[in-house]
């Protein structure tokens, strides 16, 4: 495994939290110390010269270089240029016979863990095909983000250059069954499909299980399928996690570098949180960013413990409860690439959705009883109802809500995403909560941001009035991690005296 030695205590507690058998832990305690400090080689955008091939050392993506004719040369150094990237990417990075650069993901996970299901599961319905296969993160956006599930032949794109003419590609299955979907297999689908919307919340995006009429410049594709076609036949860097060519979107021949591929039998054998991270992961490339990694490894595991414990999307994400878009703030973090910033500038951000002022708050639904509830994706797959919910979009944001409430008991419990996927571990979820509670006049009552959890859970005994609820997104000082992309959707729910 490629994982960094100075991380190796988190990796085993995590290891540990999964329940992992012996052999792991032994494997991963006998892994030799770093030798020494060592410091990451930065290339392509910020150079205060332009790239060469013989700035990069040696590495067999460099002799790969070096057998281009001068016209893919050109191509490859054109992009290299506009792509921030480290020595610590060149084992991933790889260039095709024309010039196109892509990143092989060849770190993979165990064996998926026997997690529990959440505490709701008794009661999460079972998705319809209909309805997994209709998913939508934000209708009608311009820019949209299709998970396949389905299988597809791969063909006439930059995949088959020179290799293989045709790739019938598979679709997602479990059960030996690839003509029909089971119910494990639809609720796998929402999860995963659910998952990689809330890393791309914050954007103008449409995360989409629905298959477009078009593609075009700004529209995705992530192909889930098998590493072996239907044929037999090895699909493109087929003993990896996910392979994505890097920068494509936005261009005028991005269906030529589509779709971004991942590999659900090398995740876990399907596992949806670890083909979730793969997947946003690898849009990621898409979008123009490289690796978050150390001066020692290509990809950073995370830091952290319990449900605060913390991963980059663009590092390793397997194994946190937190996952997030990074700038590099973490220890000896060797790529400062502002995520956040790249995305948005592909796609914009969504707008806001609530007033973040007493003035401009947004009426919380309580019945008659005092009950206030919200439904969330995996209830309600085409958000038919959509109270008491919303998206933390941008750093800062924050969101305002009033109610009206008798004297007695308040008790809101405020849950970001995780709140609807199916695993209780690996919630992988990007948004950490406080929320804070004000009577009319604008006076505290209660402030909740818990540093063991991610949720917030506000419980006071009221005099009768109008109250406020303020939703923010905020960082963890013990972890510890940044407000910076503590993004993302949150649900409401809890009782007040009627």
């Amino acid at each position: 495994m490629d994982l960094h030695s100075n991380y190796n205590g988190h990796i085993m507690n995590t290891y540990n939290n999964l329940e992992l058998k012996p052999l792991a832990l032994l494997i991963l305690a006998l892994m030799p110390l770093a030798a020494s400090a060592q410091t990451s080689q930065h290339f392509g955008l910020g150079m205060p010269v332009p790239l060469q091939i013989s700035d990069l050392p040696a590495s067999q993506f460099r002799a790969k270089l070096n057998t281009l004719p001068a016209k893919a040369q050109a191509k490859a150094l054109n992009t290299l240029r506009g792509l921030s990237f480290t020595d610590k990417d060149l084992p991933y990075l790889q260039v095709d016979n024309t010039g196109g650069i892509l990143y092989v993901d060849s770190f993979l996970p165990p064996a998926a863990p026997a997690t529990a299901l959440s505490s709701t599961a008794e009661t999460v319905p079972l998705i319809t095909a209909a309805e997994a296969f209709a998913l939508h993160s934000k209708k009608g956006a311009k820019n949209i983000i299709y998970l396949d599930f389905n299988g597809m032949d791969v063909t006439g794109t930059a995949w088959n250059a020179g290799t293989v003419t045709t790739y019938k590609a598979l679709a997602y299955d479990l059960d030996g069954s690839p003509g029909t979907f089971s119910p494990t297999e639809l609720n796998n689908i929402a999860d995963i499909w659910h998952r990689v919307a809330e890393d791309y919340m914050p954007f103008n995006v449409d995360v989409t299980t629905k298959q477009p009429k078009t593609f075009g410049p700004t529209v995705g594709r992530i192909l889930i399928t098998k590493n072996v076609d239907k044929n037999g036949v090895a699909m493109p860097a087929s003993t990896a996690g996910g392979v994505a060519y890097v920068g494509a979107w936005g261009g005028s021949n991005y269906g030529y570098y589509s779709p971004a591929l991942v590999y659900y039998n090398n995740l876990g054998s399907g596992y949806p949180p670890y083909v979730a991270e793969a997947a946003a992961h690898e849009m990621g490339h898409n979008q123009g960013l490289s690796h978050d990694g150390t001066s020692t490894v290509g990809y950073y595991a995370g830091l952290g413990s319990g449900y605060v414990s913390w991963g980059p999307i663009m590092g390793v994400g397997y194994y946190t409860n937190v996952t997030q878009w990074s700038k590099g703030e973490y220890p000896d973090a060797n790529q400062k690439q502002d995520d956040v910033a790249i995305i948005a500038a592909n796609m914009g951000y969504r707008a806001d959705d609530h007033g973040k002022t007493l003035t401009t708050a947004t009426p919380l639904v309580v019945d008659a009883a005092g009950t206030i509830a919200a439904t969330n994706p995996e209830t309600d797959p085409f958000n038919s109802n959509p109270a008491n919910k919303g998206v933390i979009g941008k750093l800062n944001d924050v969101d305002m809500f009033t109610f009206y409430a008798g004297a007695g008991a308040v008790n809101i419990t405020v849950t970001p995403a995780w709140d609807a996927f199916y695993h209780n571990n690996q919630r992988g979820a990007n948004l950490d909560i406080k929320a804070t509670l004000y009577d009319w006049n604008g006076k505290v009552v209660q402030a909740i941001d818990p540093l063991d959890e991610t949720k917030a859970v506000l419980s006071a005994t009221v005099p009768a009035g109008q109250y406020y609820l303020s939703v923010k997104g905020v960082g963890n000082s013990v972890t510890p991690y940044s407000t910076y992309d503590s993004l993302g959707q949150y649900f409401i729910r809890g009782t007040v005296t009627p």
